[in-house]
């Protein structure tokens, strides 16, 4: 299992049944795996740059995986109410997984370009940053 979210196939597994697809239909939509954002305080310029190449990597991939689904979801025939939920969960997550990385970069290069007066990064000498609420997202894909 991924520590920073849900395991691919947890996600795979809630959504195949219910949308009558088999799993490696829905592998082509497979989300990247999120990347680790470097301190930005703490990580060498080569690092962040390497860091924030790797962020944009990951949104370009999860807006893939967006489309793919939604390309999915549009070939089903007449989809009912539980398919349509767990479709979009499976969007949902895709879209908060993005959303948290891109904030968790955003935010360590504010604290970069403020000359990172306050940290935030949980141990002395950590090299990386996940938001704590991506580790959540498994949970909420039980439901």
């Amino acid at each position: 299992m991924n520590p920073t979210g849900p395991s691919l196939a947890l996600v795979i597994a809630l959504a195949a049944p219910a949308t009558g697809a088999s799993p490696a239909d829905l592998m082509a939509c497979a989300f990247p795996e999120p990347p680790r954002v470097a301190d930005g305080c703490a990580a060498p310029d080569r690092d962040f740059d390497r860091s924030r190449r790797a962020v944009l990597r990951f949104v370009s991939g999860i807006e893939e995986s967006l489309a793919c689904i939604e390309a999915h979801e549009a070939g089903l025939e007449a989809p009912d109410r539980q398919t349509r939920a767990r479709i979009d969960a499976l969007y949902n997550n895709g879209v908060d997984q993005m959303q948290l990385i891109a904030e968790a970069f955003n935010q360590q290069l504010r604290r970069r370009d403020e000359g990172c007066s306050e940290s935030i990064v949980s141990e002395p000498g950590a090299e990386a940053v996940i938001p704590d609420r991506l580790r959540g997202l498994e949970a909420d894909q039980r439901h």
